[in-house]
């Protein structure tokens, strides 16, 4: 499932939802701590602190990924784990694929021209 694109040295919102089975709920207590992680190393991850979900999803099960200035990759991947409500079965999430685009040039250009 691809979500769009992220420029290097930008940060895109990511989300993870908990589905359970149906006629099952979440039993009293039930807090999961969500993991982020990304086969790239440039890809890092730090908590959301705003609802990018419209309440659609709890703020601690969304996460911003920064993509490193430097990353020459042309796309990522993200991917979440959970413990699940036995405390020893880890749940895994789909990858969620995503275009990298190459940061910005900071340096001018230089454009000739004759002028007479």
């Amino acid at each position: 499932m691809a979500i769009g694109n992220i420029t290097a040295g930008t940060t895109g919102q990511f989300g993870v939802a908990i589905n359970f089975p149906s006629g099952v709920t979440a039993p009293a207590g039930f807090n999961p701590s969500i993991t982020w992680s990304s086969p790239d190393p440039l890809i890092t991850f730090a908590p959301a602190t705003v609802d990018a979900s419209n309440g659609a999803l709890p703020l601690s099960q969304q996460i911003v990924a920064t993509v490193g200035a430097g990353d020459t990759n042309t796309s990522g991947v993200v991917a979440a784990t959970a413990l699940g409500v036995d405390g020893v079965t880890v749940l895994t999430s789909n990858q969620v694929s995503f275009t990298i685009s190459p940061a910005s040039a900071t340096e001018p250009t230089l454009v000739a021209s004759q002028l007479a």
